[in-house]
């Protein structure tokens, strides 16, 4: 990352640090082999998935956090069990609208650390809840 780029993305404002953040993970995902389905799906008032894709014939649900310190904890430890059922419940609504049954699905963590002139990113797949 150049020091341009740098500059601009660490003086974003949040949400734009965060749209940036997931657009940094969807290019991750397809580069990856991932198809993309989905960004920002919303169900009603609960809430919505960062991003929705297919490896296979797997559907992953996707959700995204990103960092420019680490005051807070990392970007991965800031998806706790709460925000975790609620992605959960969000994709429950997604396969429901399907109308069809899917066999495969996963969630998915993508945390972004943005420092030192770099960009870290960790991917964990298929989170476990233990609820």
């Amino acid at each position: 990352m150049n020091t341009s780029e740098y500059d601009q993305v660490y003086g974003f404002s949040t949400r734009k640090f965060g749209a940036w953040a997931e657009e940094y993970a969807a290019q991750h995902l397809a580069r990856s082999g991932y198809t993309l389905i989905e960004r920002n799906w919303r169900y009603s008032n609960v809430g919505e998935i960062d991003i929705i894709a297919k490896q296979g014939a797997e559907i992953i649900f996707v959700e995204v956090k990103a960092r420019r310190t680490l005051k807070q904890g990392t970007s991965l430890e800031a998806v706790n069990l709460p925000k975790l059922i609620q992605v959960r419940k969000i994709a429950s609504a997604y396969l429901q609208s399907l109308g069809r049954r899917v066999e495969r699905f996963r969630i998915d963590l993508v945390g972004i650390y943005v420092h030192d002139r770099k960009i870290e990113l960790k991917h964990l797949q298929g989170v476990k809840l233990w609820t």
